[in-house]
């Protein structure tokens, strides 16, 4: 406790100079004060307009301001949404453009503040904007209909929706060469994203707005249930709990992929991902147990089923995050035992053995801890049975499975092939062909086929991904009939699996001798040139290059 309020203290007696040196730049810039003035005066035009717009005495005040209520931070979603990511997408690049970068990275800071710097720099001064419009969500209280508690719910939630825009913006910029890249990606990315999650957003809650009493639609209905409704478990969860696990992990892994691209080859990248990786259960784990406790008997199955495929789909990106390890840890690592103990390092540590033995590990205890969840809590409130759990449990094993071919698979490819890029277009297109081309033989067999996927999985996709998801629907329904298909996928996947990994380590465990022997040529005394030869440095640092990258 102690530590931790030293640091805490330290935090603030020693505060990041990236912040401190982007907020003078941002504040002395002419172009910023003028965009703080230019968006009030649009959202404020927007905002007038439509209130002149609506109120012609057909609906009343209340409605009204609930109108201008929902218009006005929809506008200003829609405008940090656009103005985040790209504000931060040019944090990093424009170090690099500027050919301030390498001095960047030679002041001694670790990169993990470097970034944290950057998005802090970037948020602040992105939440300014958010401040210098909030005047305008005045106007909703000449009209009424809107309690001055949802409009501060709302204020809050937008500052909470700028976090991850942010973050993504300082993501891409830490991967991408230059800023127009980098701006290119995300307003061709993130827009996306905030426009159909809102739209799913408002969605769900047209579907509780009988259930909860919600006034009037809109993407910020939220706010209202969290004020009237807040001490309610499932408003609690739903509506505050999830959305904010999910905001935090997002956020979480942006930043964790900016530290990866900030730091050098020859530093550890993996670990904040995996660390990641790991605190990312949280949020799925308490979706099944929400889930599990508090849906209708007769939905939890189905609850879960849906859960357990979206959970399919994230295993997908876990192997791809997994897959981009080179062969050997780098050198720094190996000599100090990276961040990691000597005995936690043959699992968390970097390199490509390594790694791939934690995604094993990670999927396997990341499904038993899915399925285990849902046994405790369903049976302990009485909504599922012994042979539910255990079908599910069949269906967890097959998806675990494949990812774990999927990992061994892609860790192959990149050590055989030197590139990460080179992996995960393998891994897509494995997938996409086991998706695709058992469907549409199945399709040309029987045109009617995927109408009884929730009873039968015909022969042909036996061997394909839709099998497991079309096993978590036929235990929902509880017709597992041909159930025991899942084994036959698990067994085909485990053997494939379990020959690619020995096949990996074999070829890891090669590429450590050829380097250990490397090394011991080039630092051996007889290899030591006399005085009297010419020293072939640039030979000996063309053969010690190869040899540190483990490639």
């Amino acid at each position: 406790m102690n530590g931790f309020l030293k640091r805490l203290r330290g935090a603030f007696d020693d505060p990041n100079p990236i912040v401190v040196k982007e907020l003078r730049s941002v504040f002395r810039t002419k172009l910023y004060v003028r965009f703080l003035y230019l968006s009030a005066f649009a959202i404020g035009a927007l905002v007038l307009l439509i209130g002149a717009t609506i109120v012609d005495g057909r609906i009343s005040p209340a409605e009204a301001g609930r109108v201008i209520y929902q218009s006005f931070f929809s506008l200003c979603v829609m405008v940090l949404s656009v103005v985040g990511p790209i504000y931060g997408a040019s944090s990093i690049t424009s170090e690099r453009e500027g050919l301030t970068y390498e001095s960047l990275l030679l002041t001694g800071m670790d990169p993990a503040r470097i970034v944290v710097g950057k998005l802090w720099a970037a948020y602040a001064s992105l939440a300014l904007v958010l401040v210098a419009l909030s005047p305008i969500g005045g106007v909703v209280f000449l009209f009424g209909g809107v309690a001055p508690s949802y409009v501060l719910v709302a204020f809050a939630s937008v500052l909470v929706l700028l976090l991850p825009a942010v973050a993504y913006g300082v993501s891409v910029s830490a991967h991408v060469p230059t800023s127009r890249l980098a701006i290119l990606v995300v307003l061709g990315t993130w827009p996306l994203v905030v426009f159909f999650g809102f739209i799913g957003f408002t969605i769900f809650g047209e579907e509780m707005r009988s259930t909860w009493d919600i006034d009037g639609p809109g993407p910020f209905w939220f706010a209202e249930v969290l004020v009237e409704r807040g001490l309610s478990l499932d408003t609690f969860f739903a509506v505050g709990v999830l959305p904010l696990c999910a905001v935090v992990t997002c956020v979480w892994f942006f930043v964790a992929s900016a530290i990866a691209g900030v730091r050098p080859a020859a530093e550890d990248r993996s670990t904040p991902l995996k660390v990641w990786a790991l605190a990312s259960m949280v949020c799925p784990l308490v979706l099944v147990s929400v889930a599990s406790g508090l849906a209708p008997s007769h939905d939890v199955r189905d609850v879960f089923a849906l859960i357990l495929g979206f959970f399919f789909v994230a295993l997908y990106v876990y192997v791809n995050i997994f897959v981009n390890e080179p062969p050997l840890p780098p050198r720094s690592a190996r000599a100090k035992g990276g961040a990691l103990r000597e005995s936690l390092r043959r699992t968390f540590g970097p390199g490509a053995r390594p790694t791939m033995r934690f995604g094993v590990w990670f999927t396997l205890a990341a499904t038993a801890l899915m399925v285990g969840v849902f046994a405790v809590v369903s049976g302990y409130t009485g909504h599922a049975r012994a042979d539910d759990v255990l079908g599910f449990a069949v269906v967890g094993a097959s998806m675990a499975i494949f990812a774990c071919f999927l990992l061994a698979l892609g860790t192959l490819v990149r050590i055989r092939t030197r590139s990460g890029g080179t992996a995960r277009a393998v891994l897509l297109g494995t997938v996409a062909a086991l998706v695709v081309l058992p469907s549409m033989t199945a399709i040309i067999l029987d045109p009617r086929v995927f109408d009884d996927l929730d009873r039968h999985i015909p022969l042909v996709l036996s061997l394909s991904p839709l099998a497991p998801l079309s096993g978590a629907v036929m235990v929902a329904s509880r017709r597992t009939g041909d159930l025991w298909m899942l084994g036959f996928f698990a067994a085909v996947y485990a053997t494939l699996a379990l020959a690619l990994y020995v096949s990996a380590a074999r070829r890891t465990r090669e590429i450590i001798e050829q380097v250990a022997a490397s090394r011991a040529a080039l630092e051996s005394p007889a290899s030591e040139p006399s005085a009297s030869e010419p020293q072939a440095t640039d030979d000996v640092a063309q053969t010690r290059a190869p040899a540190e990258a483990g490639e």
